[in-house]
């Protein structure tokens, strides 16, 4: 399959040894070609198409899986909880690292910016004069 990419070496073998074993048992028969049957034709014991000889046909079609790919079983086997797993906080620890890998473009874009700014620092502004604030026209006696 040219869309398959096998990454593992061991998988490829395995896989490559299951396809060759599957090709080893595979039963192949010839396509009939195709004549004008009369009715001496019909009366004739069946022949495989394009030979002369007879032949006793015995393949059967199986039903269900024919050559498993055998799985390895991860399942870890149960122990007592130790008391550094009482310690650590398996939900903070995910979620700080869900955060961290959401952020860290972010952070790293951040990063750089805050490395050139460094490097070539800029000319501060001046801070703007703060206007004084307008009397309110109409609202309030005049004193």
């Amino acid at each position: 399959d040219h869309r398959r990419k096998n990454k593992c070496e061991e998988s490829l073998r395995t896989n490559s040894q299951r396809l060759k074993d599957y090709r080893s048992k595979l039963v192949l028969f010839p396509l009939p070609k195709k004549i004008k049957k009369t009715k001496k034709d019909q009366k004739k014991k069946k022949t495989v198409a394009g030979t002369k000889a007879k032949v006793a046909v015995k393949a059967v079609q199986h039903r269900g899986v024919i050559l498993p790919i055998p799985q390895r079983s991860t399942r870890t086997r149960s122990r007592v909880i130790s008391a550094e797993d009482k310690k650590v906080r398996a939900r903070q620890l995910l979620a700080k690292a869900k955060a961290d890998h959401k952020l860290e473009g972010q952070r790293a874009k951040m990063a750089k910016k805050a490395l050139e700014e460094e490097a070539n620092p800029k000319k501060e502004k001046e801070p703007k004069k703060e206007k004084e604030p307008k009397p309110a026209k109409g609202k309030g006696k005049a004193e």
